[in-house]
């Protein structure tokens, strides 16, 4: 097992809560998805399909974050 993944979704996490006015879903599905990557790290290692949803809701999140449409005045 590798630490530098984890280091990555740590900081990625940090960084969305920045974005908690602007965008709620996008941090909470960020949130949701590093959380379950961890527990299905930790806790169900056999069970690969928690650790890959975790994966698909964290980048979702990020995508939803980065691309949301802001008004520039």
């Amino acid at each position: 097992m590798t630490i530098g993944p984890s280091f990555l979704f740590i900081g990625l996490s940090i960084q969305a809560l920045s974005h908690y006015r602007e965008n709620p879903l996008g941090v909470l599905l960020t949130l949701t998805g590093a959380i379950s990557k961890l527990i299905g790290g930790l806790f169900f290692p056999e069970y690969r399909i928690i650790y890959l949803l975790g994966y698909t809701v964290f980048a979702v999140g990020l995508l939803l974050i980065a691309f949301k449409k802001r008004n520039i005045t």
